[in-house]
């Protein structure tokens, strides 16, 4: 059996693949297996796998019909046969000692999760790191999982990313941690993410860029995503209605409330970046007025101050402040806060 799986889902990405593949070929770390899933790809991806898998035979290829990225992660951990798994989009590249680097921190802090910091790629040479991590380990129990939470998790100090982690596999397994479908909720990553952070115990972090996140014209982050907010509420009502999140039921209401007000935020980005007209931003409001579950939560999140879970104090006023503009109807308003603070940044 291998020791690492690395799962990597294709769709329409001929132009990077040898860049991604290359950098996986040539790990440092050996013992591994490279689960390469095409996702119903249209271009040319094919004849590159193929390609690839005649000169390595760790490469695993499986193709089907176009499903999304969520259900093609999924598909790729059911087949891994590694103890522990990483992903990688095939847009993307790795540093030659990331799996090495993340293999030897879990395994020498017998952790559950490791992460690296990344480097995010404007184009082809313009790079910046996201975020300095500090070289640490965590255990999270109960009386400190609430600053985790606010220090690591929404300080995105601890990405929502999939990508920049090595997984233990029996974690995942054994607590039936799946990504969601594409098609039904927005930011399957994160509701990756909240899972395991509510079954992990340790996780260790890595104070080097290993992981070289590509954002490319056309991609899925820089294209307009339909129905968003819709599909950002139904990601919540899932993790609600997860059972896993019961044993830190006053902490995950907090949780909870502030991905609920994320659906506002990222409807706001989402019309800056696909360059619409900011008026659409209206309906997405009245879409969320009208919904009990986001009513719900917004009240919550009042009453139960969830906002102190929010580090950045400028992003935690504005928090409190749109969520009582939103509880009171003040619409043109609110509209016009979310048009000055987003539309400056575009």
């Amino acid at each position: 059996m291998c020791e690492v799986s690395i799962i990597v889902p294709v769709y329409n990405t001929e132009k990077y693949l040898e860049r991604c593949l290359t950098s996986i070929i040539n790990q440092s770390f050996t013992n591994i297996e490279i689960i390469v899933l095409n996702d119903g790809s249209t271009d040319k991806s094919e004849e590159k796998i193929l390609e690839f898998s005649k000169v390595d035979s760790r490469i695993k290829y499986y193709k089907h019909e176009n499903m999304g990225l969520g259900p093609t992660r999924n598909r790729g951990i059911n087949v891994a046969k590694g103890h522990y798994l990483s992903f990688i989009d095939s847009d993307d590249f790795i540093e030659l000692d990331m799996i090495e680097s993340l293999y030897n921190k879990i395994i020498e802090n017998k952790a559950d999760i490791a992460c690296c910091e990344m480097y995010l790629y404007i184009n082809e040479t313009n790079k910046k790191i996201r975020k300095k991590l500090n070289d640490t380990t965590i255990t999270l129990e109960k009386n400190n999982k609430e600053e985790f939470y606010r220090d690591f998790y929404f300080d995105r100090l601890y990405s929502h990313n999939a990508c920049d982690k090595l997984y233990k596999v029996s974690l995942i397994r054994e607590n039936n941690i799946k990504f969601g479908d594409n098609n039904r909720i927005f930011a399957e990553d994160n509701f990756f993410q909240i899972q395991l952070l509510q079954c992990a115990n340790v996780i260790t972090f890595v104070n080097r860029p290993l992981y070289n996140y590509y954002m490319r014209p056309g991609s899925l982050m820089n294209s307009y995503k339909e129905n968003l907010v819709q599909r950002h509420l139904t990601m919540v009502n899932d993790l609600a209605n997860s059972k896993m999140l019961e044993k830190d039921l006053p902490l995950m209401k907090k949780v909870l409330s502030i991905l609920v007000f994320d659906a506002l935020v990222a409807e706001a980005i989402n019309i800056v970046q696909s360059n619409k007209q900011f008026s659409q931003f209206n309906k997405g409001i009245e879409l969320l007025r009208r919904n009990d579950f986001y009513n719900n939560y917004i009240r919550q999140m009042i009453k139960e101050k969830a906002s102190l879970l929010e580090p950045n104090r400028n992003r935690r006023y504005f928090i409190v402040l749109s969520s009582y503009m939103l509880k009171y109807g003040m619409n043109g308003i609110l509209t016009f806060l979310f048009y000055c603070k987003y539309r400056t940044k575009s």
